[in-house]
């Protein structure tokens, strides 16, 4: 009889699943209906108020750990990242800061947008924000609003 730490079944001793290296030796905990290992943040929501690379990079890196990543935008603008390249929406800067994530537009400058934000807000677990000194203070979205 296998162990806790061992990987044995029917399926992987006949080859009807096969595994790679890493999946075969993840831990028994992260690994799910069918052999695949489980992304490490799956379970985890995270409120993207991010722009440019340094706070973007960082949603990013949590979204490709399994994270469901909504990035907040502003309405008709979006991320300042966009528009970095000339003619287009979706340019190539904002595109490989922002893969895997989703989007919401929001204008937190009107009250619905703060209520809404503030509604959402129960459900996620993370919310990473980089804007300037200030900025959150003038939108009444700080640490003790939250």
């Amino acid at each position: 009889m296998a162990s806790a730490f061992e990987r044995s079944s029917p399926a992987l001793e006949s080859g009807a699943i096969r595994l790679t290296a890493a999946q075969y030796y993840a831990p028994v905990t992260d690994v799910i209906d069918g052999g695949l290992p489980m992304p490490a943040l799956e379970q985890m929501r995270v409120l993207d108020m991010t722009q440019y690379e340094a706070g973007t990079s960082c949603t990013q890196a949590l979204a490709w750990l399994g994270a469901d990543v909504v990035k907040v935008e502003r309405p008709g603008i979006g991320d300042p990242g966009r528009g970095v390249a000339r003619g287009t929406d979706n340019s190539p800067y904002f595109l490989n800061w922002n893969s895997n994530k989703r989007s919401v537009v929001i204008n937190l400058d009107q009250p619905e947008g703060r209520d809404l934000l503030l509604r959402m807000l129960p459900k996620f677990d993370v919310f990473v924000e980089n804007y300037g000194p200030g900025v959150v203070e003038k939108l009444d979205i700080g640490y003790d609003v939250m």
